[in-house]
């Protein structure tokens, strides 16, 4: 009888791609690896969090609902989008929104902003939109956003690692993933990746995806350029689940 591992997974639309069927999402993938690589099944719980201010409550949750041996939380750059931008056209929780300079409202900036160009099956954003999304993040982070947002999301990673300390729960952090539909947004999720990076306590427990997969030309979007293709689940799940390999050992030597 095979060893089982539990493996509670918590990250965005990654977790539960919807244009891809379940059995080809990544962590399927990783498990096929890890039952090869060590005779091991795993049990995987997946869990969705949308906005960073929630992380540690999900966490904690998680493991006491699951009481998993390893816990993989996928940073997001989405989680902070709505954060950085100086002007936000939808209405964001007062007590959890930290960002000092936020402009909302429905203004003609609303409309120029949301103009887009069809053409056949795809949508694809007006110049003016382009330019002004920009321009949104480029003002908000100027006014200090971003760096608020990033402190705060670096501060919610080590609350999970001390919630995953005490219960004895093993973590990997992983992401963020490029985003090649905007020049800023791709800029910002390289600066949150290299700041985990730098981050003396998250760093010995952080994958980046980021260079993996600028690095890896067989990593491929799909035609929204958001959305990563059935390859590239392959590829992110073999590089977790080896990544995975001396946690896994550990558990193994503790419990023998």
């Amino acid at each position: 009888m095979n060893k089982i591992i539990r493996i509670t997974i918590i990250g965005g639309c990654f977790v539960e791609q919807k244009d891809i069927c379940r059995q080809d999402l990544y962590y399927n993938h990783m498990q096929d690896f890890l039952q090869k690589k060590l005779g091991y099944d795993c049990a995987i719980t997946t869990i969705r969090y949308f906005d960073y201010h929630d992380c540690a409550g999900i966490v904690q949750k998680g493991i006491l609902e699951n009481n998993p041996h390893i816990v993989i939380f996928h940073t997001r750059f989405e989680s902070i989008i709505n954060h950085i931008k100086l002007y936000q056209q939808s209405q964001l929780n007062s007590e959890t929104n930290s960002s000092a300079f936020i402009i909302r409202g429905k203004t003609i900036f609303q409309k120029m902003t949301t103009t887009a160009i069809s053409t056949g099956n795809t949508v694809h954003p007006g110049r003016l939109h382009g330019l002004l999304s920009e321009c949104n993040y480029i003002a908000g982070a100027m006014l200090g956003n971003l760096a608020t947002c990033c402190s705060g999301y670096i501060s919610e990673l080590r609350t999970i690692l001390n919630l995953c300390n005490e219960a004895g729960v093993q973590v990997l952090f992983t992401g963020p993933i490029p985003r090649y539909t905007s020049s800023m947004e791709n800029l910002f999720s390289w600066y949150l990746s290299r700041l985990f990076n730098k981050n003396k306590d998250i760093a010995t427990c952080y994958l980046p995806f980021y260079t993996f997969i600028q690095m890896n030309n067989k990593l491929h979007f799909a035609e929204d350029h958001k959305s990563l293709t059935k390859a590239a689940h392959r590829r992110l799940g073999i590089f977790i689940a080896e990544n995975l390999l001396p946690a896994i050992l550990q558990i193994d030597r503790l419990n023998q």
